[in-house]
């Protein structure tokens, strides 16, 4: 959402000033928790200007890192065009550069003209030049299963532009913007709050130019289908056909933390089953992936089983 509210900077902050008074703030853990206070939202926005005004000790601590080249950023694995000032297990404070498009291959490091929602709550100021323009959605988590090409209902707020002294705070898992290519180089200064419960990004077909409303969308690509590597790697092990390769893709299934992953360990130790007429090992496979604490496994082994041939009831 855009911060129309916020306080005037009549001073500029150091880093070290900014994280003090982080450190002395609920916001911070507040919005990790998903509990959002507009008043502390709008006190960090303020707090974050304030920091951005700073430009002399941003651009020495740049100049610093540059002067010992092997070490620059090192712990920076985020996409080619930023710059980490800080980070630690909650928060991380970078610089983002928006170059415009000079040819097709500017694309590649940037999300332009590609609606995406964010698995974490962020805040971005206008830190130089004009800055971009972004088209601003929100939609319900809670409705959207993750599966490719699912029907998703957006809600269109229009266009804003990250111009100077402009503050956004942005909604982890409900807000999508669709970001353009600036008129000139522009660069944002992000907070990114880390949250103490991770969900899912999403990235969304919108072939709507409509501005405002509610407009129909659809996941571009979906959470399963993200794991390609992984899935030719768990059906490969599994046509190898001996014991120690199966129970490591069954050890997968129960035991890894991404549910996307347990569930393409399910679907291979299904298909192989499937494939050797194995009827008893479907449903030993199908009742472990019913008991895993996930509702998308279930609904997604559900409909797997559903359209297996060797599962369909017998005519009478």
């Amino acid at each position: 959402m855009l911060l129309n509210n916020i306080t005037p900077v009549n001073k500029s902050l150091t880093l070290q000033d900014l994280l003090g008074i982080l450190s002395h703030s609920s916001a911070i853990s507040n919005v990790a928790n998903g509990i959002y206070v507009e008043s502390e939202i709008l006190e960090v926005g303020s707090w974050l200007s304030a920091y951005a005004a700073n430009k002399d000790e941003i651009f020495s601590q740049i100049i610093t890192e540059l002067e010992n080249p092997y070490q620059f950023q090192l712990e920076n694995d985020i996409q080619a065009p930023s710059f980490i000032l800080y980070s630690n297990e909650r928060i991380t404070i970078r610089l983002v550069m928006w170059l415009p498009l000079q040819g097709k291959l500017d694309r590649t490091p940037y999300s332009y003209e590609e609606a995406h929602d964010h698995n974490f709550d962020f805040w971005t100021v206008n830190f130089f030049g004009g800055g971009y323009r972004t088209r601003l959605y929100d939609y319900d988590y809670d409705k959207v299963s993750g599966v490719n090409n699912e029907v998703v209902e957006l809600n269109c707020y229009g266009d804003k532009i990250l111009s100077p002294n402009t503050v956004m705070f942005y909604f982890r898992s409900k807000d999508v913007h669709t970001q353009y290519p600036p008129d000139e180089l522009s660069v944002s200064l992000n907070l990114i709050v880390r949250p103490i419960k991770s969900k899912h990004q999403y990235e969304f077909q919108i072939d709507s130019d409509a501005l405002e409303g509610k407009i129909e969308a659809r996941i571009k690509k979906g959470r399963y289908e993200r794991y390609a590597f992984q899935n030719v790697l768990y059906n490969g092990l599994l046509s190898l056909e001996n014991e120690k390769s199966r129970q490591l893709v069954h050890k997968v299934s129960l035991c890894n933390h991404r549910e996307e992953i347990r569930l393409i360990a399910y679907e291979a130790l299904l298909k192989h089953a499937q494939k050797k007429g194995n009827v008893s090992d479907i449903k030993s496979i199908s009742e472990q992936a019913f008991k895993d604490q996930s509702l998308y496994i279930k609904n997604k082994i559900s409909h797997s089983i559903g359209s297996m041939p060797c599962m369909s009831p017998k005519p009478r």
